[in-house]
This record gives structure tokens, C-alpha cells and sequence, in this order.
């Protein structure tokens, strides 16, 4: 048991990403971080049609990068409230640049902290986890067609058709009342599990069994995949393998 437990510690957190550019996108507004020493992946998606999204993301991922760096958090508590600071970090930026008012970004984080992952997100970035083979996802879109999934207003298959269905409902940045939701949870990682964070360039231009083999095989893949799909996004993936 003792063994176990040791092995179970020691796991080693590898990752790799990619980010492109979508093929009906004139700019790539989305931002990665990996950190392998800190053991942190950050995947952000700058909110079209409001400006200077490329920028949200880029200050999003670099203040949380650094946050991290500076003092890892250790539960949700600590992570929401890193986002919130992160948030505010967006709105100060916007007072002081008055031309990037309205920036926004969503963003989905994941953070390895003794045996766990620990995650954040806000809007309809996304992480999964592949598991044996099994794919299922982890956090839950911040999204008006999801609020509506929920409410049993809309089935799956007529949200993922929805005119709205990019419309998310909570943001890093954009105005002070954005941020309306913090998703947080935990996972006891397990040898050979493979964490996915993903854009919805990505995730919303495949079939879960289509997103299931590319995941499988890596990040480029999962991004290539998205752009042979003539994704209507920027496209970025991040996976992470326990060792």
C-alpha cells in the first residue's frame, strides 16, 4: 500500500500545446501557457467582436501565470479567488486604456497540486479527461445555450445548432458585473490519465468520438482536426499526461 501511495505522489505532469490561427479568423485571440516546473496549463479565448480580444487573453494568462508561480493555490477557494483578482487585473487595464474598454476572455486553468488537479474556468473553454480510453468532459460551458440545456428549454442537439451558441454568459474582463460564474473542481489523477483544455474553436467542430481519437493522439492533432473542419474559431489544445 505504502508503494502505491509513493508511485501515486511521484506522478509526473507532461504537457504540450498548440494554437492556430482558424481559417475564417484574420487573428489568433487566444493564448496558452504551460508551466511544467509550477505544473500549470492555461488555455484562454479571447472574446471575438468586442476588440482587443487578443490582448484579454494574453493579460489573463500572464497574470495567472505569474500569480501561480509567485504562490501556487491549493483549493477552489484560493482559485476563485485568483480569478476574481485576475478579473479586476482586466477592468484596471481598461480604466487606465480607455480604448480597450470591453475586452474579455474566457479562461480554463488546471493546476497539479500532491495527487490532484485542481480546476477554474469561466465561460466555454473546456477541459476533459481521458481515462482507459473513456473520454468525459470535466467543467461545464458558462454559456446561454448550456443555461438553457439546464433549464430543459433546449435539447443538446438543438443548442449545438443554436444561432446563440457562442454567447457566453461569464467572462474575465469585458465589464465589472462579467465574471457571474467560477467553476471549480478537483480530480485524483491516476497513471496514464491525459488532461485535454481546449477552446470552442476545438470542441464545438467535432463529434465527441472525432474529439475522442484526436485526443487521443495530441494537441496538434486536436487543433489540425478542428481546422480540416473548417472550425468558424481560433483553435487551441493543451494536453497533459500523467507519467
Amino acid at each position: 500500500m505504502l508503494s502505491k501511495l509513493l508511485y501515486r505522489r511521484a506522478l509526473r505532469w507532461q504537457s504540450a500545446a498548440s494554437s492556430e490561427t482558424g481559417p475564417n479568423k484574420p487573428l489568433n485571440e487566444d493564448c496558452v501557457l504551460l508551466n511544467d516546473t509550477v505544473e500549470l496549463a492555461i488555455v484562454c479565448d479571447g472574446v471575438g467582436g468586442h476588440g482587443n480580444g487578443d490582448l484579454a487573453s494574453q493579460l489573463a494568462c500572464k497574470y495567472l501565470g505569474d500569480a501561480c508561480s509567485q504562490q501556487k493555490p491549493r483549493d477552489g477557494e484560493q482559485l476563485r479567488q485568483l480569478i476574481r483578482q485576475c478579473h479586476q487585473h482586466l477592468l484596471d487595464h481598461m480604466q487606465r486604456s480607455p480604448d480597450t474598454a470591453g475586452m474579455a476572455t474566457t479562461v480554463v486553468l488546471a493546476l497539479k497540486t500532491g495527487n490532484k488537479i485542481w480546476m477554474t474556468w469561466a465561460g466555454d473553454s473546456r477541459a476533459y479527461l481521458l481515462r482507459k480510453g473513456n473520454l468525459s468532459q470535466l467543467t461545464d460551458d458558462h454559456s446561454f445555450v448550456n443555461e438553457k440545456v439546464t433549464q430543459g428549454i433546449l435539447s443538446r442537439e438543438e443548442a449545438e445548432h443554436h444561432p446563440m451558441a457562442h454567447l457566453i454568459t461569464s467572462s474575465l474582463g469585458g465589464g465589472i458585473n462579467s465574471l457571474k460564474r467560477i467553476g471549480t473542481r478537483n480530480l485524483a489523477i491516476k497513471p496514464k490519465d491525459r488532461l485535454i483544455l481546449c477552446t470552442d474553436g476545438v470542441h464545438a467542430y467535432m463529434s465527441e468520438k472525432a474529439f475522442e481519437q484526436a485526443a487521443s493522439q495530441s494537441a496538434q492533432t486536436l487543433v489540425q482536426q478542428a481546422i480540416d473542419n473548417n472550425t468558424g474559431d481560433n483553435c487551441s489544445a493543451i494536453c497533459i499526461d500523467m507519467l
